[in-house]
């Protein structure tokens, strides 16, 4: 049978509630105090938080979110790109040339602006420290080529919970598990999702700028459906009573 994986709800909640703060240093920096300044300059925050795997979509990503903010740009809007990404299976030749054209590919368009727009954290951010970061996150752009589940869209969703419902972030999400569950559970750009073809780039940005002119934000009802149908100990609970009557149902 088909059971969805789930996530750890009660300590994503926990450690995204009231009174928790980021704490992490990246290059000699807070990183609470680094997103806190470019809010306080009007900056809109973009974040993105995976393994480094070319499934994920990270250098498609880089090319949808220079679109948006060449866009933002012209609207004399200002943006932030905070990408994390955890090195995987590094002794792999291939692997190391999706390391280098991300690095690459970040230094090339920081290169075109004035203040670098993209922040590249490439030590990976540990838990629960992750989820504190996904909550600082206004826009949070989850753009795999495909992917079984990716639950660090639900994780995201989870870590809005506790911010004011009017400043809570969208999710741009393309293809993957996380994106059909919740496709086919009617939630779309009304409750702050927005689904994307990471292979469509001007495509993708004009849904993330009119979504962002629309001010769109994560619903309670989206929020409140992950916490209640996507919990870790459901899945595991379903499983082990499918083992344990698989005899029975042959």
């Amino acid at each position: 049978a088909a059971f969805p994986i789930g996530v750890d709800v009660d300590k994503i909640l926990s450690e995204v509630s009231d009174g928790k703060r980021l704490e992490y240093t990246f290059e000699g920096k807070d990183l609470y105090e680094r997103i806190l300044a470019d809010k306080e300059k009007g900056r809109i925050v973009f974040g993105g938080l995976e393994r480094c795997d070319y499934t994920k979509g990270l250098l498609e990503r880089l090319n949808i979110f220079t679109r948006v903010f060449n866009k933002l740009k012209n609207e004399k809007k200002d943006a932030r790109f905070y990408q994390v990404t955890a090195s995987s299976r590094s002794d792999s030749p291939d692997y190391q040339k999706l390391q280098a054209a991300l690095d690459g590919g970040v230094v090339k368009i920081n290169k075109k602006f004035q203040e670098a727009p993209i922040i590249h954290i490439d030590e990976g951010i540990s838990s629960p420290q992750n989820y504190r970061f996904m909550k600082e996150v206004d826009v949070m752009m989850v753009t795999p080529l495909e992917d079984g589940m990716n639950l660090v869209a639900f994780e995201y969703i989870l870590s809005q919970k506790f911010r004011p419902p009017a400043e809570r972030g969208m999710l741009i999400l393309s293809k993957s598990g996380a994106s059909r569950v919740l496709e086919q559970n009617g939630f779309g750009e009304q409750d702050g999702l927005i689904y994307i073809d990471v292979m469509k780039s001007k495509d993708a940005a004009e849904k993330i700028i009119r979504a962002l002119g629309n001010n769109r934000h994560l619903s309670e009802k989206i929020i409140d459906y992950v916490a209640e149908e996507h919990r870790v100990e459901d899945w595991a609970e379903k499983n082990i009573d499918a083992i344990q009557n698989c005899g029975k149902a042959a």
